[in-house]
């Protein structure tokens, strides 16, 4: 019966012991078999990239129509088109500085506009005052129909 006793907590000993194992060896077991598993997507992806690389150098480029179209179209693009659409960004960017302080000043303003009025705006002062101006002559009740 001791022998046995002595087995099982030999097995229970084992056991535990595999426990412990489990927590700390199946943990970077894991981390190493992702980690392999992800260098070997990126290689599959890099291998591609290089192959794809590899063929525009060495069967494209020997096409020289194929390669006349290529530097057309990246010419059209990038040396025509592309100042152009800078100089429409900067105009939209200047007209946008510039249209903030002047919103601003124009608020700021909207209150004398508002308290002017044509006499106010056509009045002059010494001895040209008797003389009167043909816009405030226009309006005068002399000429309302």
């Amino acid at each position: 019966m001791q022998t046995q006793v002595a087995a099982t907590k030999t097995k229970a000993n084992e056991i535990c012991d595999s426990g412990v194992k489990a927590r700390t060896e199946v943990p970077k077991e894991v981390t190493a078999s992702v980690n392999a598993f992800a260098n070997a997507q990126a290689k599959y992806g890099q291998d591609f990239v290089d192959l794809t690389k590899l063929a525009i150098r060495n069967d494209v480029g020997k096409c020289k129509p194929l390669y006349d179209v290529y530097d057309d179209a990246v010419t059209l693009l990038c040396r025509d088109t592309l100042p152009a659409l800078n100089g429409i960004w900067f105009s939209l960017g200047l007209i946008l500085l510039t249209l903030l302080p002047t919103v601003i000043v124009s608020g700021c303003l909207a209150k004398h506009y508002r308290r002017a009025t044509k006499t106010n705006v056509h009045m002059e002062t010494g001895p040209r005052r008797q003389q009167q101006h043909p816009i405030i002559v226009a309006h005068s009740s002399k000429y309302r129909y």
